[in-house]
Order: C-alpha cells, then sequence, then structure tokens
C-alpha cells in the first residue's frame, strides 16, 4: 500500500471526525446501552479470505479489510502501510473495554528486519492520549496476538480512535511496502452491557446418526459422555437435518434457512469445485453474534466448513486444526479458558468434529489407538482395509458381517469422540460455565450403511442420512425433557438469538429453547430436507417433508435454480411411528391422499425462489491445489 491507499486513510478519517462533529452526537445515548464499534465494517472491506502467500493482492488492493489467515486461524483484519494511520469516530460507553490482536507479516524475502510499533491513541475534548504501545520484534512475526485496552478514563467520551503502525528503526530500508502490519477485529464494546448475556456454544459432530447414541437407544457403550449431557438437556428425539451432507446442513445451522431458501444447495459432486457461497445478504448466525457485542471462535477439522466455502464470516478467529478430535478439544478448551480468565464478554464457540466420518477410525498400522476403542465394543474386523474400500467405493456388502464390521468402526470412532468431547463438558463444569451456558449438541446428517442399498451419505433422505441427535443444555433455564416432535438444524439460529437478547430473521424456524412437550403438543409443523442428484436425465431434486410421524418424500426434476414443480416423479409416504426402517411406502395405496403434502411442497418451492431472488451474488468456490488432492483422497472428486 503506498501513496494511493494513504490518501484513502486520509480521506476516511477526515469522513468520521466529520460525522462525529455533525450529527452523530452520542450524549443522548445512555452509554450502558451504546452498540459496539466495529471498525473493520467502516472501511472498504473484503469478504475474502487471504492467505499469507496472497496477502500481496490485499496491498495492492482498494481493500482496507478483509479475513487474513495466518498460521490456521482465520480473522477479520485492517490493514495498512506502515507509517499510515486510520481513525475512526467511536462513543466510548461505560466498562469500556478496546479487543484486537496485532500481527505483521513479511511478503518478501526483502521485507525490512526492524520491529514495528503498533500504537493505538485517543483524542476526546479533553486532548489527546496513547492507550496502546506495543513492539512486536522480528521472531514474533506471522501470528495473532490478543490484546485487550481498558478505556475507563474515557467514559461518555465522542472520542477518535488512531490506529497507527510503523517501523521503529532509525536504519534506511527501501522496502516498507513488504512488511505489512494487520489490526484483527478492533472492536469497541462495553462489558456491563455483554455480562447480561448468556455464553453460547454450538457442538457439531460430522455424519453422526442419533440411533448409534446411547441416549437414543442404541446398545453399544458409544456415548457415555453424551449421554451425561444428555441427562441436564432438552432431547429432541426426531431431529431432521435439513441435507444429507455437510455444507448445506452447516448453513443451515447458522442461516435458519433450508438449502433452497438460503442458497447453497448444488450438486453435491460438482459443489467442492465451484458451488455457489452463501450471500452477504442472508443473516449469518457469528456474524449477527459480533455485531451485537459476543467473541464469536470457531475450531474446526474438516475443509467442508473452511474459510475455502466461505464459514469464516462473522468470527473474531476461526481456526482449523486438522481431523483429530482430541486436537480440536484441546483448542476449544485452551478457549474456554481465556475466555473465563477475562470473565466479561460473552462468547459463541463453534467445534466441529469430523471423526466419525469415513474413513472411521483408521486401519490400527495408521493410527495407533484405534484398537483401544474398537475392543470394547466388539472383536475386530480382520482386515479392516478392505472394509474401508468397500465403503470408499460403495460397494455392496457379500454378507451381513461385514456390514456389522463397518459399523463397529464407526461406532469405535464416535467412541473416541465422545471421549474427547467429555473433556469440553468436563472443562465447562471446571470453570463453572456449565449452568449459564446454553450448549446445543447435533450432527449435520447421518450415515447409511445399505439400509436401503446405500453406504456413506448425501444420495437419500432415508432416515439413516437425515435423522440426527438433537440435544440442547442450558441448566439454569431449561429442565430436562424428552421432546418428540419433528424439530429441524434451522432451529438451532433462532434458539441462540432468543437466547441473547436477539430478534430472529428466520421465517423457517422455530426456537429449540421454547419448544418443550407442553408448548407443542397441538401444533403440526412441516420438517423439510432436500438434496439433489444427477439422475439419467439431468439434475433431480429429493425433499422430503416430514408432519408428525408421516414422511413424504419426492422427486422433483431440476436443480435448485430450476425446479419444475410440475412434474413431480416417484412419491413416497412412511408412516414412521408405524415403520421406523421406511420399508413399506404408502404413497400407492388408493385410499392416501398426498395432496396436503404436493401443496406443502410447491408452496415451500415458490417462497424458497422468491428468498433466493432478493440476495445479492456470494460468489463461487475457489478451490487450491492441495485442497483438490483432499478431495480427490477422500472420493469427493474424481
Amino acid at each position: 500500500m503506498g501513496e494511493r491507499s494513504d490518501t484513502i486513510l486520509r480521506a476516511l478519517a477526515a469522513l468520521v471526525f466529520l460525522l462525529g462533529a455533525l450529527g452523530c452526537d452520542q450524549q443522548d445515548v445512555a452509554p450502558s446501552t451504546l452498540p459496539p464499534v466495529i471498525f473493520a465494517d467502516q472501511v472498504p472491506r473484503s469478504y475474502q479470505t487471504y492467505s499469507k502467500a496472497q496477502l500481496p493482492l490485499l496491498r495492492d488492493s482498494d481493500y482496507l479489510a478483509a479475513h487474513v489467515e495466518l498460521r490456521d486461524e482465520a480473522r477479520p483484519a485492517i490493514t495498512g502501510s506502515l507509517g499510515s494511520k486510520l481513525t475512526f469516530n467511536a462513543p466510548v460507553p461505560d466498562q469500556p473495554v478496546l479487543r484486537f490482536a496485532i500481527a505483521v507479516t513479511a511478503l518478501s524475502s526483502e521485507a525490512p528486519r526492524g520491529p514495528v510499533r503498533f500504537r493505538v491513541t485517543l483524542e476526546t475534548r479533553e486532548g489527546r492520549e496513547v492507550v496502546f504501545d506495543e513492539l512486536v520484534k522480528r521472531r514474533r512475526r506471522g501470528r495473532w496476538l490478543r490484546r485487550e485496552v481498558d478505556l475507563a478514563p474515557f467514559v461518555g467520551s465522542d472520542a477518535l480512535v488512531t490506529l497507527e503502525a510503523r517501523l521503529d528503526t532509525e536504519e534506511p530500508e527501501t522496502r516498507h511496502d513488504d512488511l505489512l502490519p494487520l489490526w484483527a477485529n478492533p472492536v469497541l464494546s462495553s462489558n456491563a452491557l455483554e455480562r447480561e448475556r448468556p455464553n453460547l456454544i454450538l457442538v457439531s459432530i460430522d455424519t453422526l446418526r442419533a440411533d448409534h447414541l446411547g441416549t437414543y437407544g442404541y446398545d453399544r457403550p458409544t456415548t457415555p459422555h453424551i449421554d451425561a449431557f444428555a441427562s441436564t438437556a432438552l432431547r429432541f428425539t426426531n431431529a431432521l437435518a435439513t441435507a444429507p451432507w455437510t455444507v448445506p446442513s452447516h448453513y443451515s445451522m447458522l442461516t435458519g434457512l433450508l438449502p433452497s431458501q438460503h442458497g447453497v444447495s448444488d450438486y453435491f459432486e460438482e459443489y467442492w469445485q465451484g458451488g455457489r457461497k452463501l450471500s452477504l445478504s442472508v443473516p449469518y448466525l457469528p456474524d449477527t453474534l459480533s455485531s451485537e457485542g459476543y467473541d464469536t471462535y470457531g475450531v474446526y477439522s474438516h475443509f467442508a466448513v473452511s474459510t475455502t466455502y466461505g464459514f469464516e464470516r462473522g468470527y473474531s478467529a476461526y481456526r482449523r486444526v486438522g481431523t483429530d478430535a482430541k486436537v480440536v478439544i484441546d483448542h476449544a478448551i485452551d478457549y474456554l479458558r481465556q475466555a473465563s480468565a477475562s470473565d466479561e464478554r460473552p462468547f459463541f464457540l463453534f467445534v466441529h468434529l469430523v471423526d466419525p466420518h469415513w474413513p472411521y477410525l483408521p486401519p490400527t498400522e495408521f493410527r495407533a489407538y484405534a484398537r483401544e476403542f474398537i475392543e470394547p465394543l466388539g472383536a475386530p474386523p480382520e482386515n479392516i482395509s478392505d472394509l474401508l474400500t468397500l465403503v470408499e467405493k460403495r460397494i455392496p456388502p457379500e454378507n451381513e458381517r461385514q456390514v456389522d464390521d463397518v459399523k463397529l468402526l464407526y461406532d469405535a470412532a464416535i467412541s473416541y469422540t465422545d471421549r474427547e468431547l467429555g473433556r469440553l463438558f468436563e472443562e465447562l463444569r471446571q470453570l463453572g460455565m456449565d449452568e449459564d451456558a446454553l450448549t446445543i449438541v447435533t450432527s449435520d446428517h447421518g450415515e447409511a450403511f445399505v439400509e436401503h442399498d446405500e453406504w456413506q451419505h448425501a444420495t437419500t433422505l432415508y432416515e439413516e442420512m437425515v435423522r440426527v441427535p438433537m440435544l440442547v443444555s442450558w441448566p439454569s433455564r431449561l429442565s430436562a425433557a424428552d421432546v418428540a416432535d419433528p424439530v429441524s438444524l434451522v432451529d438451532i439460529f433462532p434458539t441462540f438469538l432468543e437466547a441473547a437478547g436477539i430478534a430472529s430473521s428466520s421465517s423457517s424456524a422455530v426456537s429449540l429453547a421454547m419448544t418443550e412437550p407442553e408448548v407443542t403438543a397441538n401444533r403440526t409443523r412441516h420438517v423439510i430436507a432436500e438434496v439433489t442428484l444427477m439422475g439419467e436425465s439431468g439434475y433431480e431434486t429429493t425433499i422430503a417433508i416430514r408432519a408428525r410421524n408421516f414422511k413424504y418424500i419426492a422427486v422433483v426434476p431440476g436443480n435448485l435454480d430450476a425446479l419444475d414443480v410440475d412434474a413431480i416423479g416417484r412419491e413416497q409416504l412412511y408412516d414412521l411411528a408405524a415403520d421406523a426402517g421406511e420399508t413399506h411406502d404408502l404413497a400407492d395405496d388408493v385410499a392416501t391422499d398426498l395432496d396436503p403434502f404436493r401443496n406443502v411442497l410447491r408452496m415451500f418451492i415458490d417462497e424458497s425462489r422468491r428468498m433466493r431472488s432478493s440476495y445479492a451474488s456470494g460468489g463461487v468456490v475457489e478451490t487450491d491445489r492441495e485442497l483438490q488432492r483432499q478431495l480427490k483422497a477422500l472420493g469427493y472428486v474424481n
């Protein structure tokens, strides 16, 4: 960033000063009710995530803010050239704290070797004062350094906050533009307001079907820690994923919308290399909570919910740590301890675990602890590698023993995940956070073991692929109970917003915290799941509608952009109370009236089309060579 960017910075500083002087008088607003000031939202901002290798592109762009990923941790950051200043108008609330992280990264081997000084200055009617000053030496480059500044002496002031970074050396340097200073997510907020809100925790265990958990009646001891957690929770016995694969289901959790409504519902096999991203027009849970003063932290284990697919939006920090549940939980615990130490700002913590996903627990020669979790559940299979190949290539099993052996591997992976998740639950107890935190444990989809001639997931909407656990614990507010009425992953969005005192924009969802048996006894609700596949004649979208115990499934020609609702193909209807395995199709019975479900289907398709037409484009997925390698290794692409 050279002369052009410095001109932009000065122009912005002049603008915010003018706004503060003219019309933004905050003296009539009580300092304790002032909303957080999110500085990155006040400058030209890209919603792309830049890795370290891509930072020269950000430096040379017209954007002053973007998500920046350093050491696998993405944060929304403000950039600037060395020596430049950026000034914001910021009314100072009661019990004010300025939170941010700083980093400096070299863009080439010719970058200056000297230290960089980061400085924050406040200017009020009473004068100008340096409130933060830190020197970042060369050995600490390329990492985020979290910082907080208490601004109590300035309560009630309408301040100008200036961020400045400069090279702290007298030696002549010629390549200042090859050293990039970063201010990650500077936010000025009030601890007084934030203490009133609960902490929020979402645990998503990828590929976890409900009927393989003890608390849902499974006969193997796979989940003692989750079972104990369930004893304090609302347990929803008929929770449905919105899709049988990861990306659309997670976006449903975080937007409160079904896939056809939020728009990320491409054909599974094509999506990974160029599917659409979530539109910025769609309210997104981490983004909404962040704007309301929450610290938002995500730790995840799989590329499917990575920055490549746009999931980092709104997080103060979004970190990928590999596919091992132990490492994920270690990072989540570290975050909880940091949050407990500050004990002021409420947080939203997203924890994504992927161990139950194929290849489940890999062969013992690849992972030493596999046998440790297999043996308590059953006799280890003789040839694990052959079993995994069977599932990977979706080859029909030769006998029932092969199916049972694959289930054993899956259950062992669940058992391992449960042990690690138990450490998170225990840490919450030790820190005294468990009673007042709203914690939801769920999954994005299930897993098939040839119940309907399919392995794995992403291909059908039968119960083995879409029935997931849903456990909602908030001991200080909610009593443990079982809820049989169907619910959906979309309900997670309003549940968290309601707990935080924020209005929900979703018309498709209801709060799970209000869905106790006596509240829902006389309500019939339609819960929907969907998936787009490639059939013999082109795209086909399968849509399932659940109403109490009945489940209707219809195949509609076309994909998200061109559904032909007047050409419905095969239809199925199941009474899940009498036929939990979905083996007896009632649709062909002449006495069966499918029109009520068809009407719901048409209304859903029409409403979804109207909603999507109001969104701006979210762009498309772009993958690099390493991600392509991972996609091929997992069989996602050829």
